[in-house]
């Protein structure tokens, strides 16, 4: 976060027993009195399966209350905000349109959290300007998506 009390970190190789190899997980440690930092949360994709590498690419918003997390072996990016209670919960999922778009490989978040946005540099389409005709007429033309 950029007041630097929360440190969010990936792991995208990471699985526990009750989780398929390679699935990952997010650590998030929280600098505290005395400057003393301490693991906060962990947690999974809520689908997790074999080879997503949950974590593999991540984006945090100013405050600190917004995530974003690529999913690389599904070619997913989920979000989660943090509750006034202090957990995470998620809050949305999305899916590329394709699965060779590297979708994800980039995330940027506003300072709000209220705005993300998703690169896609294999992405083959060579649509223009917001909602363009999608076809696959330009092998690894890249895209962003916002939301």
């Amino acid at each position: 976060s950029s007041g630097g009390n929360t440190v969010v970190i990936g792991a995208p190789t990471k699985h526990t027993p009750d989780t398929p190899d390679w699935s990952g997980a997010i650590y998030v440690f929280e600098k505290g009195s005395r400057n003393l930092w301490s693991e906060t949360a962990f947690f999974k994709a809520s689908n997790a399966e074999e080879e997503d590498y949950f974590g593999s690419t991540l984006a945090l918003s100013n405050e600190g209350d917004t995530l974003a997390v690529r999913s690389s072996g599904d070619s997913e990016v989920y979000t989660f905000r943090r509750t006034t209670d202090g957990n995470w919960s998620e809050q949305s999922l999305f899916k590329a349109r394709a699965y060779n778009a590297e979708f994800g490989s980039s995330l940027e978040l506003s300072g709000d959290g209220e705005k993300l946005l998703i690169g896609a540099p294999g992405e083959d389409s060579d649509a223009t300007g917001v909602s363009g005709e999608q076809n696959n007429n330009a092998e690894d033309a890249g895209a962003v998506y916002v939301y």
